[in-house]
């Protein structure tokens, strides 16, 4: 069966049986949880945190490694799997932590209505990158921190999927830099939002900017479930090497 072979893509990358066993077993709790409501109340008590990090890091694995559709795999499932653990852990991948990123400045170069961009760098090579991070205030009560880093963790379980020339790579998060804010890591992008960069550059071929946008927006609208990303505007397109779509 289909299944099987996409499970087995699972042992082939760990070689290790016990993560196939797991995921099975998680698989046909969480098919369960989603056709029984009376399900929920015994499911997946039999996994602890640890063993549901190292399944979502060897699910990970499989996502990256594996280029596919939805109606040729079961790619979908496997996401919605790690969707799923992310959401009753409230984690993510190992492999989406960056801990050797540092911040450019004591001010943020921009910022939207939740949250500030910074200029950073990443480990010993100091390649730029783009910090977003999420404000949280004292004024915030718990249960808005735990609404904003569930949203945090979506966003960016979401956006480490997405594989596409004309949308901007999310390279990975922090929790640390900024504590106890949450960070989003992106390639930092020369050229600024595309505003900017038609103020320096009115030659600019506009036809081909909005190919290149077109084609962003319907490899987004293609996946399973659909992403919409519902703040296409000028300060949110960048111009470097083909135009990428980000979201402040």
């Amino acid at each position: 069966m289909l299944w099987d072979n996409e499970v087995d893509s699972v042992a082939d990358v760990t070689s290790n049986i016990e993560i196939t066993q797991v995921l099975l077993r998680v698989r046909q709790e969480y098919e369960a949880l989603t056709t029984r409501p009376d399900a929920s109340q015994e499911s997946f008590q039999w996994l602890n945190a640890t063993e549901a990090q190292r399944l979502m890091d060897h699910l990970q694995l499989v996502l990256d490694r594996v280029e596919v559709t939805r109606e040729q795999s079961n790619y979908v499932v496997f996401l919605k799997i790690l969707r799923f653990l992310s959401r009753k852990y409230q984690t993510l991948p190992s492999s989406l932590i960056i801990r050797d990123v540092v911040r450019d400045g004591s001010n943020p170069l921009a910022g939207g209505g939740f949250a500030d961009i910074w200029r950073g760098s990443i480990g010993l090579t100091h390649n730029l990158v783009c910090i977003k991070v999420l404000r949280l205030t004292i004024e915030q009560d718990e249960d808005q921190r735990d609404m904003i880093r569930k949203q945090f963790l979506h966003e960016a379980l979401i956006w480490r999927q997405l594989k596409h020339p004309n949308v901007l790579p999310l390279l990975g998060v922090s929790s640390e830099l900024f504590f106890p804010s949450f960070c989003l890591i992106s390639p930092w992008m020369a050229n600024s939002n595309i505003m900017a960069y038609l103020k320096r550059n009115p030659q600019h071929n506009l036809s081909q900017t909005f190919l290149d946008i077109s084609s962003g927006l319907n490899y987004l609208h293609s996946r399973s479930p659909p992403i919409i990303h519902g703040d296409i505007r000028g300060v949110s397109v960048f111009d470097d090497r083909g135009q990428d779509i980000y979201k402040f």
